[in-house]
């Protein structure tokens, strides 16, 4: 699991999402928990637009899953969920949630069986 605290800028996710998938393919690891709650997003949505592209530039694999734990109090913050909207419509299985055992049971879910957030 990726921890995240404080603020992040671009640059840094675009670091931390180069090392996390090169030492994931040295692991056999595709899928990912990302923890945001201590994280203070700070991005503009042209910053956060450019998530796919670094996940593109990376060669982050279409098939890998990806689940963001946020902070609960900023659920409906709408970059978040732009963030989430824009990985997906690029081809990114993005799914942001509020706490672990959510992330984690979506990580482990079957293919093809419906989670209780919608999502595949």
């Amino acid at each position: 699991m990726l921890v995240n605290q404080g603020t992040l800028t671009l640059q840094d996710y675009r670091e931390q999402i180069a090392e996390a998938w090169a030492l994931g393919q040295q692991e056999g690891i595709i899928d990912f928990c990302v923890d945001d709650r201590d994280l203070a997003p700070r991005m503009s949505i042209l910053e956060v637009y450019q998530f796919p592209a670094i996940y593109s530039e990376v060669g982050v694999d279409r098939s890998a899953k990806i689940a963001v734990i946020m902070n609960p109090k900023l659920a409906d913050s709408r970059s978040l969920r732009f963030y989430e909207d824009v990985c997906r419509n690029e081809g990114y299985n993005v799914t942001l949630f509020d706490t672990e055992d959510q992330a984690f049971a979506w990580l482990e879910r079957v293919p093809g069986i419906p989670s209780s957030r919608g999502g595949l």
